[in-house]
């Protein structure tokens, strides 16, 4: 484009700052005709995607492609920590139960569904209005409730593998009761564990989510699917903000899914299993 039309563009795009700007045309400027339009355009957040933000902008000017990276990296921090933190505290519970038994087992069991019974979004809200909202708050309330799942399998396992002849043995040749729990009932006893990971850690990544929609989850200004989710509720018009975030909290379920199917595949006892006429 010519210099001069560079030059009336410019003092063009000044004055349409204050008032509205018509289609100038320039004739045979390089023996081309040339036409210069403006169109004055307010950026009121959350805005389209544009150039140099293909995901667009959210309700407070923040891009919405770093929010998601943020976001799934907190996703799978809080994901992996509570699922870890809660397997651990199952494992050694359940692993308790199922090999003692007897009244130890029984009053267990009644206290777990007596625990089991207080509602953890109430128990939330109310610690969040006291301490206030944070990350390690959130995963201490949530793993104090999500081990229980995991404890009911680890019980049923060690009360099955207690009876096995090689306990039986083990335990003839006199060896202490924690060797013969951690050494050699637990590694046959992982398999649900190890199955149940990935799926945990979905549930773990959507009750997340959930929570952030609703307002209970994570404090203000952390990046979060759910937040995305939530003012994507209430600007309608921003589709990006529920198209983006929504794909990305359906791929890492997605993923996280199909590695669980295939460990439970690589785990399951009866895979080689044939059936001989």
């Amino acid at each position: 484009m010519p210099e001069a039309i560079q030059t009336e563009a410019a003092e063009a795009l000044e004055e349409a700052r204050i008032v509205p700007v018509r289609p100038i045309r320039y004739e045979e400027y390089g023996g081309h005709a040339w036409q210069l339009s403006l169109e004055l355009e307010t950026v009121q957040f959350p805005f389209r995607p544009v150039k140099g933000h293909p995901l667009g902008l959210d309700e407070s000017g923040r891009d919405v492609f770093v929010l998601i990276l943020y976001a799934t990296r907190i996703s799978l921090l809080f994901g992996f920590i509570l699922v870890i933190c809660s397997m651990i505290l199952g494992t050694m519970l359940g692993a308790l139960q199922g090999y003692f038994g007897g009244w130890l087992d029984l009053v267990s069991q009644r206290l777990i569904e007596i625990y089991q019974s207080i509602p953890f979004l109430y128990v939330m809200i109310f610690l969040g209005s006291v301490f206030g909202r944070s990350f390690w708050l959130l995963l201490f309330v949530y793993a104090m409730f999500n081990w229980i799942g995991i404890s009911y399998y680890m019980r049923a396992e060690f009360l099955r593998l207690r009876r096995q002849p090689f306990t039986e043995a083990a335990r003839a040749l006199g060896l202490p009761t924690r060797r013969i729990m951690w050494r050699h009932l637990l590694p046959n006893a992982l398999v649900p564990v190890i199955t149940f990971f990935p799926f945990m850690l979905v549930g773990a990544i959507g009750s997340l989510s959930s929570l952030d929609y609703l307002g209970f989850g994570l404090p203000a200004g952390v990046p979060s699917w759910g937040v995305l989710l939530r003012q994507a509720q209430t600007a309608r018009h921003a589709w990006w903000l529920v198209t983006y975030s929504s794909l990305a909290l359906f791929v890492v379920i997605l993923l996280s899914v199909f590695i669980g199917e295939g460990l439970r595949a690589a785990f399951d006892p009866k895979r080689e299993a044939h059936w001989e006429a």
